[in-house]
């Protein structure tokens, strides 16, 4: 089965907007100055002008990303993995990142190897039993082909959630602290930024805070799908994100009952 293309994905989300608008072919080829059949062509062909894209969207007034959200949801469901999968992550961690290079970062079995030093027997070890666990089909040359489209969770109530979770707060924790070590930057110089403290808000205050971090999540989400799919894995960097707005302090230390002494 042949690969979507990225403007399969803008013409699909494309009709979606004509279908919602009650507009048809014949309008859309008197916008563009073309004739009906060259709109249909247009429209279901595997690639095309971006030229005309272009037009089709100033004429609908919506930008292509826009377009591309529209297919987020089919296109972004979690692959949720089974309990065998995941207790074979939970005892080989390695291999959850020799799978997430691939998939994330589109490293050919090679460069994995390159990257991370690995043996010829460790590279058969992951390869086969990724293969055997339904993630990638190995073919000759170790040449991998992803099988899990979407990305892939743990249920959430396992060992290997908890696990995971302690690594990305460790890993949080050491990057917070690099940071914070590090002499400013200017605004124009930064491509990241890591704050921690504490304040103190009202009820209407902090339910006006936390609508703003849940559409700043969002945004953020609906950026990367469309960075995803718009540009080539290697030419994006991927980035660590840690959003909390709790309502407790960050250290806290119990009130013991102590006798006139202040012993306990």
């Amino acid at each position: 089965m042949s690969r979507r293309t990225i403007y399969q994905d803008i013409m699909d989300g494309l009709k979606k907007i004509l279908k919602g608008r009650k507009l048809n072919y014949s309008q859309a080829a008197r916008a563009l100055d073309l004739s009906e059949s060259s709109v249909k062509r247009l429209f279901n062909a595997k690639d095309g002008h971006l030229s005309k894209v272009e037009s089709l969207c100033d004429w609908l007034d919506v930008d292509i990303s826009d377009v591309l959200a529209l297919n987020d949801k089919d296109q972004m469901e979690d692959y949720v993995l089974s309990s065998q999968q995941e207790a074979f992550f939970l005892e080989y961690p390695g291999a959850l990142q020799f799978y997430l290079e691939i998939v994330e970062y589109d490293h050919t079995a090679e460069e994995i190897k390159d990257i991370y030093h690995l043996n010829d027997a460790s590279m058969t070890f992951y390869l086969n039993r990724l293969e055997d666990h339904g993630f990638i089909e190995v073919f000759p040359g170790n040449i991998i082909k992803n099988k899990v489209e979407n990305p892939i969770v743990p249920t959430g109530k396992g060992a290997l959630s908890k696990k995971l979770l302690r690594s990305s707060l460790a890993n949080i924790a050491e990057v917070t602290i690099k940071m914070m070590d590090q002499p400013n930057s200017p605004n124009s110089e930064r491509r990241a930024t890591v704050k921690t403290g504490e304040m103190l808000f009202s009820k209407s205050s902090t339910k006006e805070i936390l609508e703003e971090y849940l559409q700043f999540n969002e945004k953020m989400a609906k950026l990367s799908r469309r960075d995803t799919r718009l540009y080539p894995k290697k030419e994006l960097t991927p980035h660590m994100y840690f959003n909390a707005f709790i309502p407790q302090r960050m250290f806290t230390e119990r009130i013991p009952n102590v006798d006139k002494k202040g012993k306990r």
